[in-house]
């Protein structure tokens, strides 16, 4: 990790992709929904895929996290169903138990002394969407906070298209509570605000 002479940490950025199916399966799974399945060989090579990549994601983090940083985790979701924000939250649960992919995600007592790696704090989580249904902000966010550990400081959900972009920003106590939320709403030309705070 690179200081600067005033002894600033840069910010550090780590891009992992998650592949997509192929143009034929997407065009399968567009006209049939859940009719079309991938055959078992390509499901297991595309959970292959996936851990791969959570563990490359996770060999950077823990090689270059210090204490006092801040770990902020975003998932571009395209149009490949729940992969993405399914890989992000697999990563977060090793990052706060302190374990490696391919150990229990949920670290033990008896095996804390062989864990390699420590338990690395979350500052917030991203979830971008290029296109989603028209559940409400709040829910969504809530749905994401629900699926990550307890301690995370904010959750983040945006939506963008060529029209339109929306976003949720949520901020937490320890105790999972809410302290804050904002929502901003952009059609075109104009834009909208909300901003909540002491919501329980």
């Amino acid at each position: 990790m690179i200081q600067d002479d005033e002894g600033t940490r840069p910010q550090l950025v780590h891009v992992q992709r998650i592949r997509g199916p192929s143009a034929i399966s997407q065009l399968f799974r567009h006209s049939f929904g859940s009719l079309f399945k991938p055959s078992p060989t390509k499901a297991l090579d595309m959970h292959r895929r996936d851990y791969r990549a959570v563990a490359d994601a996770h060999e950077f983090v823990s090689r270059n996290y210090r204490t006092g940083d801040q770990v902020i985790l975003v998932a571009h979701q395209a149009y490949y169903g729940d992969r993405v924000i399914k890989a992000m939250e697999i990563f977060a649960g090793h990052l706060y138990d302190g374990t490696t992919p391919g150990e229990p995600t949920r670290a033990q007592p008896e095996a804390a002394k062989s864990a390699p790696g420590m338990r690395i704090p979350i500052h917030a989580v991203v979830a971008i969407w290029l296109a989603s249904s028209m559940e409400s902000k709040s829910s969504l966010s809530d749905q994401l906070k629900s699926r990550f550990p307890a301690a995370i400081e904010r959750v983040i959900c945006c939506k963008e298209s060529d029209s339109d972009f929306w976003s949720c920003s949520t901020v937490f106590d320890l105790d999972g509570g809410i302290v804050s939320r904002e929502v901003e709403l952009s059609h075109r030309d104009r834009r909208f605000g909300l901003l909540t705070t002491g919501h329980r």
